[in-house]
């Protein structure tokens, strides 16, 4: 649970510096448009903005990627291969999109089954419980 919510307080975070660069880029972007630069010196302030955020978003997506692997690791749900191509990085270090939507799919069945394998036994609790409240009810009188 602390692990939870210390990666969400840090998302966030990176999603405020992500946004106040995106804000920052916007009004750069917009007056060198109204000085009317050319084409190429907008082109190198994108450079520049993506520069700066892309590195910011490769943090997240660590983020997340070591967030579901302790999820799928804690739930016995295995990962892909570190040869494969879900997997992303100069070390393989976090999942691809595509591996985070798979480890994920694979993860939220694992938890469905797991909450499928208790509902025959709560259906036959209850029932015996509202029998058993049924039974004390005629016995009162």
């Amino acid at each position: 649970m602390l692990n939870y919510l210390k990666d969400q307080i840090e998302i966030f975070k990176f999603y405020y510096e992500i946004r106040k660069i995106d804000n920052r880029f916007e009004k750069e972007y917009r007056e060198a448009e109204k000085e009317g630069k050319e084409f190429e010196e907008l082109e190198i302030l994108g450079s520049v903005w993506s520069s700066e955020s892309r590195p910011i978003e490769l943090r997240i997506k660590n983020i997340l990627s070591h967030k579901l692997v302790r999820k799928a690791n804690k739930l016995n749900v295995p990962l892909p291969d570190y040869e494969d191509e879900r997997w992303e990085g100069t070390h393989k270090e976090r999942l691809s999109d595509k591996g985070r939507f798979e480890v994920n799919k694979a993860v939220r069945q694992e938890i469905k089954d797991r909450r499928e394998m208790w509902i025959p036994a709560i259906t036959v609790i209850t029932g015996l419980i509202g029998a058993l409240i049924g039974l004390i009810a005629v016995l009162k009188d």
